[in-house]
This record gives structure tokens, sequence and C-alpha cells, in this order.
């Protein structure tokens, strides 16, 4: 069930599914539908219910809804059009994940990119072309395609095919970002791994407002020193500048995995961030988030801060109001010092932070795991905690294997069926796998279990 990192391309999957009132992850019910689990039976939708909806441009970038009420009708994905580029119960409908697009990745208009406006990397061509020449070939380097003077321009997606190198490696100590660029980790279906990337990725701008996306990529192993693997700045006085990781692994860096300051909007949707923050050499996070809008939904962030005093979780820093934190799974993550220190989610602002259908227990020595202006309810918090509506107090969810990194939640253990909720029609969908959050059961976390 585990998935992970700039923008990734899949490619297109065919439809062999014609019944219409089947439903999975890759064929969603039709408008007005539910998916029914464990009978993945498409049902009618009930009246919606009292759930604390995420901010709805958080659930839109979980799974779109797809119309297929007029799609021409399919027997599989090569016979629709790009416009609706995907066969599902029998009609062409739209993408709704990058890997629904052979030679491109999925818009926020469920259509596939224009080919043409794409850069491919790709070392295990013969033919891939090296900075400077030209030519409709791959590149040979991430590098070099990343110096390409059309990219932000008439080029504005980085396909990265799997590198037969052990993975994308840069010709510098981090990747440096200043155009409003996709970065793909290309994959052929959802169950492949996202692509290697191991070095560092800065993202900064001082002239002009950019939008920066990572997706289906793995930025980990990094061969760089004490450095964030996702790092994101604006500087005072710079034009807005947002940042969008989705699908992505972020493991391993000494310090922050993700990290940004006044980058707004930061959307973090499924991703799986886990083992960073390692070095004691500055405070650090799984993720760091200073100023501007902040939205996590469906990630799993866990064994963070690991011999960094002030290491943890998640901690949110003067952030606006409209940020939202829902169906996540902070946990184990490890802090010392003061205080004022913090371990699985602090939130330190002006305002309170919704937080929502996550949990937020497990972060070792009897630490208080949850500080700050944290707005808590329907989460899983650790004893002690009373703040908050409708939590569940010291309750230890089990997972596959936490020891591993697999904080997916066991279907056969007995204490996570308390972390069933009944609401109804929920605005997110799907969870961190693409798993669907059936009406009137959705589990809190990132990860909805699947009988």
């Amino acid at each position: 069930m585990m998935r992970a990192a700039l923008v990734l391309l899949v490619l297109a999957a065919g439809c062999t599914r014609k019944d219409p009132l089947y439903c999975d992850a890759e064929t969603p019910c039709r408008p007005g539908l539910v998916c029914r689990l464990p009978e993945r039976e498409c049902v009618p939708a009930p009246d919606e219910g009292d759930l604390a909806r995420p901010d709805q441009r958080v659930a839109d970038l979980a799974q779109p809804p797809p119309d297929l009420s007029t799609g021409t009708e399919c027997s599989d994905s090569t016979q629709c059009p790009a416009a609706r580029p995907v066969c599902r119960q029998g009609r062409c409908g739209p993408c709704t994940r990058n890997y629904h697009c052979p030679r491109s990745a999925c818009d926020d208009n469920g259509q596939c990119h224009d080919p043409a406006r794409v850069l491919v990397v790709d070392d295990t061509m013969g033919a891939c072309r090296r900075s400077g020449q030209s030519g409709n070939q791959p590149y040979c380097f991430l590098r070099e395609a990343l110096d390409d003077p059309e990219l932000g321009r008439s080029r504005d997606v980085v396909l990265i095919r799997p590198s037969t190198r052990g993975g994308h490696r840069l010709e510098g100590n981090f990747l440096f970002v200043q155009d409003s660029i996709r970065l793909v980790g290309a994959r052929t279906r959802r169950e492949d791994p996202p692509v290697l990337v191991r070095e560092p990725i800065w993202i900064q701008t001082t002239n002009k407002a950019i939008e920066v996306g990572i997706e289906d990529l793995h930025i980990g192993s990094l061969d760089s020193g004490s450095v964030r693997a996702i790092h994101c700045t604006r500087l005072p006085g710079a034009p807005p500048l947002g940042l969008t990781v989705r699908w992505s692994r972020i493991e391993g860096a000494p310090l922050s995995g993700i990290e940004t300051g006044h980058c707004s909007p930061v959307r973090l949707v499924s991703n799986v961030v886990l083992r960073n923050a390692t070095s004691p050499a500055s405070p650090a996070a799984g993720v760091l988030v200073s100023g501007g809008e902040a939205m996590l939904l469906n990630n799993i962030i866990a064994d963070n801060g690991m011999g960094n005093p002030l290491g943890g979780g998640v901690v949110l820093t003067n952030v606006v109001a409209g940020s939202r934190v829902a169906f996540n799974t902070v946990v184990n993550n490890r802090c010392a010092g003061p205080p004022s220190s913090h371990c699985n989610l602090r939130c330190d602002g002006p305002v309170p932070l919704p937080t929502s259908y996550s949990i937020l227990a497990g972060s070792g020595a009897g630490r208080q795991s949850i500080t700050g202006t944290c707005q808590v309810s329907n989460s899983v918090v650790p004893q002690g905690f009373m703040d908050g509506t409708d939590n569940l107090v010291g309750v230890e969810p089990v997972y596959v294997n936490a020891a591993g990194g697999d904080y997916h939640l066991r279907p056969d253990a007995m204490v996570n069926r308390m972390l069933r909720r009944p609401e109804s029609n929920p605005a997110v969908t799907f969870d961190i796998d693409e798993d669907p959050r059936p009406p009137g059961g959705v589990d809190i976390g990132a990860d909805q279990m699947i009988p």
C-alpha cells in the first residue's frame, strides 16, 4: 500500500474494468456516488455529515473528482483523446495522476500536459544529449536539463526517468530552482517506487513569482553534507513563491527533510518523510514551515529528530489563517532539551491551526508530543494531552513494521479499530496510497485500512 516526490510522470495503464458500479483507487465512482468498502461498490452518497473538512484546495490535490458522464466509450486508454486520457468504467475521463499520461504529466484540469513542453532526463538511452547540444533527445543528466535556457519558458516540466547509476546525482552541492517548473519522476504505474535523486533541492527567487512542484521523487541517500532535502526560501520583499510536494519520499537529510521560509502556499500531500534531522548542528525537523500558508494532508512523518536536541516531526511557525493539517501520521519523532523543544507537532503562531484526523502520539521518553497553538480534533493524542475535542487519548496504534519505517496500519490489530470514525462524505476521499476513504468509516491517520 505504500507509495511515494517536484512533479513526476507516470505512464498510462490500460483500463480493464467495465462494471459501472466497481470502484477502487484507479476507478472512482461517478459524481453523486461514493465507494463502499470492502465490497468496492459505488453507492449513492449520503448527506453531508459533520466532518471538519480540510481546506478544499488540499482535497483537490488529493483527488480531483473525475466527470465520466459525457466521455467517449472505450475499452482501454489508448482509445482516449489527450483531453480525457484515461479509460475508466468504459468511458474516457480526466487523468488524476501523472502515470495516466504516457509522455508528460497530468495538469490541474485533468488533461495530459503538452509533450512539447516537457524536458526528459534518461541516462539509459545511448542517444541522450549533453548540455549545449540541440535536438529532442532526452538529456543524459538532470543538471543539464535544469540548465536548459527554455526551462520555465517554453518548457515547464522535467520528466525524470529512473537512473542506471543508483540515483540521479547533480554536479554541485544542490539543485537550484528559480523558475516555475514541475520536477516529475517517471513511473509506469502507481506501484512503482519514486525516482531517486541523491542531491538536495533549493528553491529561491528574487524577481518574479513562481510555483514549483515536486512529485513522485525520492530525495534520499544524499551525497552532500549538512543539508536540508528540500529547502524553499523567499527573501524579504521578493514576489510570492509557492511549493507543492506530492507522492514523494524524503529521507535521511542531516537537517530538515522539508524546510520553508516564507514560501506560500506550501502544500504537502501524500508523502513519506522519514529519518531526517539526524545532525545536532541546528534546529531541524521532518517538516519545518516558517511563515505563509501551509497545508499538510495524508503524510507519514516519522522517526525524525534522532540526535538533534531540538528535532522533531512537524514545526509550523507563524503560519497564517487558512493553514490546515489533516489525515497525517506524525509519530515516533524524537527531541530532547528544554520544554520549548518540539517532538511530533508544534504550532507557533498568532492564530489556532486546525489539526484533525491525525495520529500524533508516540514520541518516546514520555515527552509531550503536541505543543503550541495546534487546534486538535478527532485525532490520536498522547497521554496527558487534554486540549481539543473528540480525541483518542493514550491509544497506541499498531503498524505493519514501524522499526523498518512502514507506518501503515495493521488492519488485523484490534486496537486499530478504535481509529475508525463514523463520519460520512469526507472532503478527502483517498489516503496516502490512493485507497478510497469510504463514507461512514474514515480512519484517523494517513493510511485507510483495507480489510
